[in-house]
């Protein structure tokens, strides 16, 4: 059996960590530093409040039909959700295309 190679194989895990998005920002950061986040404007939050409450719509059943968390829906009213664009622009194309409610 001389054509045969017995020679153990060792395989090694790859010893290097990956840096991830959060360790490149978080190393970025200052101890001292005080970062802001940028919340959804008073202006938007309104907007959205009056054209759902026009609409005759609840926020379950907007953040239910939208498939996202009541609490999303509710934090970007109050105004405290993060400034997220797409979301918002989501919110407003499916509230705008929905008929109002006949009054019963």
């Amino acid at each position: 059996m001389s054509h045969q190679d017995w020679t153990p194989v060792i395989f090694k895990k790859n010893t290097k960590p990956k840096t991830t998005h959060y360790q490149i920002t978080h190393e970025k950061i200052d101890s001292n530093e005080i970062i802001k986040l940028k919340v959804i404007s008073p202006e938007k939050s309104k907007e959205i409040r009056d054209l759902r409450n026009s609409k005759k719509v609840s926020q379950k059943d907007l953040a239910k039909s939208l498939n996202i968390k009541l609490d999303i829906i509710q934090d970007i009213e109050n105004g405290t959700h993060q400034h997220n664009g797409n979301l918002f622009a989501r919110i407003i194309n499916h509230l705008k295309s929905i008929q109002p409610m006949p009054l019963s």
